[in-house]
């Protein structure tokens, strides 16, 4: 029995995650990042542990690899309600940081496997190599996801990944804090629009290539956009058109179009009466937004990467010339930026 026995029944979250390769948190020696402390929860960043055993000091500066942590939550429930909550307030603050995450899949609680030994049995030798003991309490951190588990008897995690030390950027930590505890206090449950935006950015982080990347980005832009109905009197000049179509598939035979050109046409008029993502897109960033990008206002700016994405992947086709990579890797900085705006300023 481990000391931890008679300690009130509460449970805990906890989720690996990974930054992209050479990626760090700048925290010095800190062995975590204190994210919120107070009666209702303990929420901090630690490094995930080195396979010498959980004594080992990881510092957070030195490892991609790291833990989301949340403790004392009256069930489990509120632990995986949490838990979901910090992982998108760590992806909004870490994209503004221009840092790739993956934290696995999105709002699902995973399941766990887990043993307790007893204090007289003794664990198998490979467990005994990396610091387990009889008594011991040890969950098999098997990758990148939210888990919850009762925290008492506090666990040990055991895993086969591990990261790479690299060097950090000074000053870091203290802005990373501020824009936590910003994000926390604003904080509302995502919807899909907002889950998958997010996972576009950080896919895009992730992606050394500027092509693919510039496409994941406007993607993610384009996820946001609410497409609307063109001006009234527009839609009544498109259905009064629908009804002369509809006519002249009446008209005697010399003169009727066939089936299959009737249905064509119809769909391009139904289709016709909402906004283009172009436009819509525009409209929308225009309406919210007021920094300029790349010296253009945000409507334009999006009608601009909007048009690379759409020569970046249909140019060949179309016979429209494809925007050089030297282009693309210039412009994606602003376009993260400008998508990062665009989910600060748009309400869930």
């Amino acid at each position: 029995m481990t000391s931890d026995d008679n300690a009130p029944q509460s449970y805990s979250f906890r989720n690996r995650f990974k930054l992209i390769q050479n990626q760090r948190l700048d925290s010095g020696d800190a062995l975590e990042i204190p994210l919120a402390t107070s009666d209702v929860e303990s929420v901090v960043i630690r490094g995930a542990k080195a396979p010498e055993g959980e004594d080992t000091p990881n510092f957070v500066s030195k490892t991609d690899d790291l833990v989301l942590l949340g403790e004392e939550y009256a069930d489990a429930g509120s632990a995986s309600t949490a838990g979901r909550k910090w992982r998108h307030v760590l992806a909004a603050v870490l994209a503004r940081e221009s840092l790739g995450v993956d934290f696995g899949p999105d709002d699902q609680t995973a399941p766990h496997a887990e043993i307790t030994y007893a204090a007289n049995e003794d664990p198998p030798e490979l467990f005994k190599q990396i610091g387990v003991k009889a008594g011991d309490r040890v969950i098999w951190d098997d990758g990148y996801k939210l888990t919850v588990y009762r925290t008492h008897p506090k666990p040990r995690f055991i895993s086969a990944e591990f990261g790479t030390p690299t060097i950090s950027l000074s000053g870091w930590l203290a802005r990373f804090q501020e824009r936590v505890q910003v994000a926390e206090r604003t904080y509302a449950p995502w919807g899909n629009s907002r889950q998958l935006a997010y996972r576009l950015i950080h896919s895009a982080l992730r992606d050394p290539n500027p092509e693919t990347r510039h496409v994941q980005l406007v993607t993610a832009a384009e996820t946001l956009v609410d497409e609307r109905p063109k001006p009234a009197d527009v839609v009544v000049a498109l259905r009064a058109l629908m009804s002369h179509v509809e006519d002249w598939a009446e008209s005697p035979p010399d003169e009727a179009i066939n089936e299959g050109t009737l249905k064509c046409l119809k769909d391009i008029l139904r289709e016709d009466e909402r906004e283009s993502i172009t436009q819509a897109g525009a409209q929308q960033a225009e309406a919210v937004l007021t920094a300029v990008y790349r010296g253009e206002a945000p409507g334009k700016f999006f009608k601009k990467v909007y048009d690379q994405r759409s020569r970046l992947v249909h140019g060949l086709k179309r016979k429209q010339k494809r925007p050089s990579v030297e282009q693309l890797r210039e412009v994606n900085p602003d376009l993260l930026k400008f998508v990062l705006d665009l989910l600060d300023a748009m309400p869930e």
